[in-house]
């Protein structure tokens, strides 16, 4: 029984010392306006005891897909065969400096559409383990050549299903008093966002659901004439 113990903990020592990759991806921000770039970076990292090189036979660092369509940085090509050492218990990074902003450059096809899409990111042959999900929002596709937006605007908070805080973001044409409000399920108002004067433009603010229960909440908007009011879900 001595002996079977001595060589369970030699089989085990001796595993870790493989590399052990694993890749993720993520971006500067969660949540863009309609035309902004999307910068994106994919990360290899190794857990296991050995160093681990990736070799690159297409030159190709690192891409990632948008929705199933690949975009490509341009940084990381190049004319003869690459590779990347990813060390023991530590990572390399790939993008942000590599990756020029959606969409690719030369190609005739519009900035993402407001809304929810998926990126996947690769490392030469490997797929990365997770999908990150970045939110388009509407507002900056809303405003005139002088960037004043031309009419009131409330979008869906972001993230939603959300824990703890969540984003809030509108656009008013016009100077005005502005209140966000946040009621829950009775109609009970819980908490007052903002109450004050703004400028015309695109805005944003937080809301900070932590001294409240899971569930399901309301906010309104009033500017001027405008008002609206929309679902949010705390969910911790």
């Amino acid at each position: 029984m001595k002996r079977l113990f001595i060589l369970g903990l030699v089989l085990l020592n001796v595993t870790d010392t493989f590399p052990q990759l694993n890749f993720s991806i993520s971006a500067d921000k969660p949540v863009y306006r309609y035309g902004d770039n999307v910068y994106v970076t994919v990360k290899a990292v190794n857990n296991g005891g050995e160093d681990d090189t990736i070799y690159f036979s297409s030159c190709l660092q690192a891409d990632y897909e948008i929705d199933s369509l690949s975009w490509a940085g341009r940084g990381a090509w190049c004319q003869a065969f690459t590779s990347r050492i990813v060390p023991s218990h530590g990572s390399t990074m790939w993008g942000s400096d590599y990756f020029d902003p959606y969409p690719f450059p030369g190609s005739a096809l519009p900035p993402l559409a407001p809304g929810r899409h998926a990126v996947i990111g690769k490392v030469g042959g490997y797929w990365t383990s997770d999908t990150m999900w970045i939110e388009v929002s509407t507002v900056a596709g809303t405003t005139d050549p002088a960037g004043i937006p031309e009419d009131y605007v409330l979008e869906n908070n972001y993230p939603n299903p959300f824990n703890p805080t969540t984003t809030i973001r509108f656009a008013i044409p016009k100077s005005s008093f502005v209140t966000l409000k946040v009621f829950n399920i009775l109609g009970e108002e819980i908490s007052t966002v903002l109450g004050e004067r703004l400028p015309a433009g695109a805005h944003s603010v937080q809301w900070d659901g932590s001294p409240f229960p899971n569930g399901v909440y309301f906010y309104r908007l009033q500017a001027g004439p405008f008002l609206e009011i929309k679902t949010l879900v705390l969910l911790k």
